[in-house]
């Protein structure tokens, strides 16, 4: 079965300074392209077989949706109202386009300590804790170097200084924005750096970066507590999808959640269980703004998809007994290579 795997190299530079209503136009408008794109292929192929529940994996590079800058020192994050209500738009438009899997880059966001009344309840209707999101962040930050793939993440990079070195210091940023915001009422906000895959009006997973690269850089009262405990690896229509968004990669986050899975499943089945953890992905996604393309711990026939703010660093590759293949008689095929709105579009063909 088939599915293009369309790669928009989008430079910062090209809508640091646009506005998120534009920002969403422009991935509005290559979805839109991509919808009538793939009939053509039918065309051109015929006899082409889709993957049932998908005919497209669309993927953009890391910080596509952030608030406009007027250079990258100063602070990136959206609201989180505005990251809502820009989900909520792509959702919409998801579903005029049902055949394509969406990875709209990441959207840089920020949440206040303070939960709004529309934030109180989950789902299914419980009311969240009182204590607030800072709680929250504190766990995650504590509970990252006990977790054997969370190892790497640090020391931190961050500025300034030049590089903090691990969870100490983080936890203490956290705790002395905590006592500001209860004693004198500073505003404070736990940042994300999160990756969506969105299709046919529903949120099919998301990632959080695990790795900080700058990524409260101008903006003394964020701090970047990651959800380490959320898994880097989904089922979507069958396939195991692994996630990472740049710095993860160059720091080796998935390789080591795949590594840890397999230790941990060769243990279980030592003692008579099945295996709780998966093992290597099938298509590992990597979104960038930019990093260079180290090993992928994608299974042997496995695709590794990766779409940079770098036009030279995007690419996709099928791995066959531990080589990275860029192209593949019969399975993996570049297609099409135009230029989208001022930068490298990409489009492959290849097997799911």
């Amino acid at each position: 079965m088939k599915a293009a795997i369309v790669c928009w190299s989008r430079r910062i530079a090209n809508h640091l300074t646009a506005t998120t209503a534009q920002k969403l136009d422009a991935i509005g408008r290559l979805m839109s392209y991509v919808h009538g794109f793939l009939p053509q292929v039918a065309v051109q192929r015929p006899g082409v077989v889709w993957h049932p529940n998908f005919q497209a994996l669309v993927v953009l590079p890391e910080y596509f949706l952030t608030r406009p800058r007027p250079s990258l020192a100063h602070a990136k994050a959206l609201d989180e109202a505005d990251k809502d209500a820009a989900l909520a738009t792509l959702l919409g438009w998801s579903q005029w386009c049902p055949e394509q899997l969406v990875v709209p880059g990441t959207v840089a966001f920020r949440k206040s300590f303070d939960r709004p009344a529309g934030k109180q309840r989950r789902a299914d209707g419980t009311v969240k804790p009182a204590a607030g999101r800072s709680l929250k962040a504190s766990v995650n930050l504590a509970g990252a170097p006990a977790i054997p793939p969370m190892m790497q993440s640090y020391p931190w990079v961050n500025s300034p200084p030049a590089v903090s070195p691990g969870t100490a210091q983080r936890q203490a940023q956290l705790a002395a924005l905590d006592m500001m915001h209860s004693a004198l009422g500073t505003p404070a906000y736990i940042y994300k750096n999160q990756a969506y895959v969105i299709q046919n009006g529903q949120v099919r997973y998301k990632y959080n970066k695990r790795r900080d690269f700058f990524e409260t850089f101008g903006a003394p009262h964020e701090v970047h507590a990651p959800d380490v405990n959320a898994a880097a690896t989904q089922h979507i229509h069958g396939i195991l999808f692994g996630f990472e968004i740049c710095f993860d990669h160059n720091q080796g986050a998935l390789a080591a959640d795949v590594a840890y899975g397999n230790q941990l499943a060769g243990a279980l089945l030592q003692h008579g269980y099945a295996p709780a953890m998966p093992a290597a992905p099938d298509i590992h996604v990597l979104v960038s703004a930019s990093v260079g393309n180290a090993a992928s711990p994608v299974r042997d026939g496995g695709l590794f998809v990766h779409a940079s703010t770098d036009d030279t660093q995007t690419t996709v590759r099928r791995r066959r007994g531990g080589a990275m293949l860029p192209a593949e008689a019969n399975t993996l095929e570049l297609i099409g290579d135009v230029q989208f709105l001022g930068d490298r579009l990409r489009v492959w063909l290849a097997d799911v």
